[in-house]
């Protein structure tokens, strides 16, 4: 019987301790396109590890474990928990990095590029002075039921005319039942679904989560009969409604997603999802059965034509290749089209695509304590666009998946070295550069550039220390950065520097 527990953020430091766990052989490679992880999930993860660990394991390995196990020992203990505070979570940031507003092309997004700001699952920060507060707190009502609030509280003073963000928002909040192996959560909820580091190119840290009913196996499982060759499987479906975002172009209008991931082999994980959005005050009509097929993304790659606009659509897959006996090394990749219409194969896997590819090693080192990653993005002129859903793949003018958005080319490094067992090092660097070319329809299905225009150019470095104390009671993250832009919003001359400097402090109950 499965059991219900709350999630844990992706942003946590935790999943790079488990990955850590993972490249000694001590945990399995599990589901890793599909998170959250949940407080239970990390439990069983610290146990898997515990009973694989002997004596040849460094003070380093050892230390990983017991961190998961003093955190999360007591969800395989105890059937019901209240944490009335479960987490005080203080942040202080500092920044000069001016947004700009992606320009309309082939389609709109209502979104801005500040990419210096970016992945914070939807926390508006500012370009100025920004202080906030977060709360956490969760119950466990019994073996099948948790709830979860996670309120913010943000103060603001932004640079120049621009109005400041002072308000109460709703980080997350939802109820979650499981019966049997079906997990039932409903409220607003973060999720990502993708192989990247901030995972994928259509649900990432980028956005703040859905409003949303979601159902899902509560644990990967293997399929009975002739699906056993699937090995292990995990599925996800949601409904959510836009209620809450009153600047969408057209207000009400309901968002639909699904995904399916399997592991056939220890080495390899392979991922499909597919997101729609319909409906809404003033959108298209269509009939039923156009709506059925046009939310079943294998019939509607062969079936719908290329005039049918009364949805906005993503889908793709994604794959993650573990290599054994190498440190755990890890290639993955993802691809996405947005509104295929595959009467046009060009257009529909250059212009209307998202890809990424990386290679991840979280032990580069014999000892583990350093890890490094490289991932390259590319994104179409159409990605995250529509021509009717103006708003395009958005909330608060924050894409859904990556931070490049469409017409950009990137790519980032990314290094992090336990200096000792509380103090973590990590350097991250990107190179982004955005297009903004003219082009002009010939007809619905085939857009022909008629003009190439000068580039934005994006480059930055950012580093931080993190210490986190031996019994995990508290966390102290400091991070500076600074970006290089060239071409600011594609006017030659338009030339500067942005920066950042964060203080966090959290406190564990």
């Amino acid at each position: 019987m499965g059991q219900a527990s709350v999630n844990v953020s992706t942003l946590d430091l935790v999943y790079r301790d488990l990955e850590k766990l993972k490249s000694f052989g001590l945990v399995d490679p599990g589901i890793v396109g599909q998170r959250p992880y949940t407080r239970l999930d990390f439990a069983r993860f610290a146990q898997q590890a515990r009973g694989r660990l002997d004596a040849t394991r460094s003070d380093y390995v050892r230390d990983l474990v017991e961190r998961l196990e003093r955190r999360f020992g007591s969800e395989l203990e105890t059937l019901t928990a209240f944490r009335a505070v479960d987490q005080l979570h203080l942040e202080l940031t500092g920044a000069r990095s001016p947004p700009r507003l992606v320009r309309a092309n082939l389609g709109s997004a209502d979104a801005a590029i500040n990419p210096l700001l970016g992945y914070r699952q939807g926390r508006k920060l500012v370009d100025g002075l920004t202080a906030s507060v977060e709360t956490v707190h969760w119950a466990r009502l019994s073996r099948r039921l948790v709830v979860y609030a996670h309120p913010r509280l943000q103060l603001s003073e932004v640079r120049g005319s621009a109005a400041n963000v002072n308000d109460i928002a709703v980080q997350e909040a939802y109820g979650k039942l499981v019966l049997g192996n079906v997990a039932i959560q409903a409220g607003r909820a973060n999720m990502v679904w993708g192989q990247g580091r901030h995972a994928g190119l259509m649900l990432s840290e980028n956005a703040r989560g859905f409003d949303m009913v979601k159902l899902s196996n509560a644990e990967p499982r293997v399929l009975p009969g002739i699906f056993r060759f699937l090995g292990s499987f995990k599925a996800s479906l949601f409904f959510a409604t836009t209620a809450a975002d009153r600047s969408r172009h057209f207000l009400n209008s309901y968002i639909l997603g699904y995904k399916v991931s399997v592991r056939p082999v220890e080495w390899l994980e392979i991922g499909g999802s597919f997101v729609v959005e319909a409906g809404g005050e003033g959108a298209p009509e269509a009939s039923l059965g156009k709506r059925i097929t046009d939310h079943i993304f294998l019939v509607d790659l062969f079936v719908n034509d290329a005039d049918v606009f009364f949805s906005n659509k993503i889908g793709g897959f994604d794959i993650r290749v573990n290599i054994p006996g190498l440190r755990g090394l890890q290639l993955y990749g993802e691809a996405v089209f947005d509104d295929i219409t595959p009467s046009d194969i060009r257009k529909w896997l250059i212009q209307d695509s998202g890809y990424l590819a990386g290679i991840y090693v979280p032990r580069v080192d014999r000892t583990g304590r350093l890890d490094f990653s490289f991932e390259y993005q590319y994104g179409g002129v159409r990605l995250y666009r529509h021509s009717q859903f103006l708003t395009g793949l958005t909330f608060d003018r924050l894409f859904w998946g990556n931070i490049l958005g469409p017409e950009g080319r990137a790519g980032y490094v990314e290094l992090n070295w336990d200096a000792t067992y509380s103090n973590t090092l990590s350097l991250n660097a990107a190179y982004e550069g955005r297009s903004n070319d003219a082009y002009v329809s010939i007809d619905p299905d085939r857009p022909r550039k008629v003009r190439s225009l000068p580039q934005e150019r994006r480059y930055r470095v950012v580093g931080s220390w993190t210490h986190r104390s031996l019994r995990q009671s508290f966390l102290i993250r400091m991070l500076a950065g600074y970006e290089r832009v060239n071409t600011f919003d594609f006017e030659l001359g338009s030339n500067h520097g942005g920066a950042i400097a964060q203080v966090e402090f959290s406190v564990h109950f």
